[in-house]
């Protein structure tokens, strides 16, 4: 079986020694976030989250510049397969500066700031700037994970529920759902290696909590292509779903 981390040391060194001497305008930031950084990669499941965040009024550079990052990409994985959830290993992100909360109570507001008010705390720990301006002196304060998990919960909720039946974000996105509820009740983290544990610890019991250790262990559990997630019914995710809705309202 292949290491893909080792696969993904390798783009994130090239980037950084080639991105060191560019002038990309389309782009005020580029870091890499998420498992990489965090130190819970797993191997043929993680992917590399490579996010760019949009400088005002230079969008017509924003293809070529876009370009170029995935050419290193491409040149650097050699025709490598990199296996993971994410088809191709690589995750683009892209936010507009003007996105971006400046503020601490812009920050705090569930929405259009979702993933800052929520995750804030991983993201500012666990990232590295590659290019551009260093992410942390963009952002404000963090705010306190616990206080917006529960609006996060129920964005995700009510996203979940106008999915189609065999919409292929389903498991992963109720998985979130549980990691929401985590903060809620529990720890500021999402390593992914003390998820479950912390889910039998700090959420309180309900009828199908057994249904979200399968979830936490199916997901983690995933190798691509070898071993994909267990699709559950769909009756079974919503259901879950409804359950853990009414002892986090």
């Amino acid at each position: 079986m292949i290491n893909t981390k080792l696969l993904a040391d390798k783009v994130v060194d090239t980037l950084i020694n080639r991105l060191q001497n560019c002038e990309l305008l389309a782009f005020k930031s580029i870091y890499i976030s998420g498992s990489y950084c965090r130190g819970d990669w797993l191997n043929s499941s993680s992917d590399l989250d490579i996010h760019m965040i949009n400088s005002d009024n230079c969008q017509e550079y924003k293809d070529d510049n876009l370009n170029y990052i995935k050419s290193i990409v491409s040149e650097t994985l050699n025709g490598q397969n990199f296996p993971s959830h994410c088809l191709g290993g690589i995750e683009y992100g892209f936010s507009n500066i003007s996105n971006i909360p400046k503020t601490y109570a812009e920050a705090c507001s569930p929405s259009p700031y979702a993933y800052f008010s929520t995750l804030m705390f991983d993201f500012k720990k666990n990232h590295i700037t590659i290019y551009g301006d260093e992410i942390n002196d963009l952002l404000p304060e963090t705010p306190n994970p616990k206080a917006n998990a529960r609006e996060w919960f129920i964005m995700l909720s009510e996203r979940i529920k106008n999915y189609e039946i065999d919409d292929y974000r389903l498991p992963f996105s109720v998985y979130k759902t549980i990691i929401a509820a985590q903060l809620h009740y529990g720890e500021a983290t999402v390593n992914k290696y003390k998820i479950i544990e912390l889910y039998q610890k700090y959420v309180p019991d309900f009828t199908m909590k057994w249904f979200g250790e399968l979830i936490i262990r199916n997901y983690i559990g995933s190798i691509y292509p070898e071993r994909l997630p267990m699709r559950f019914p769909h009756s079974e995710y919503m259901s879950f779903i409804d359950e853990l809705t009414c002892i986090i309202k």
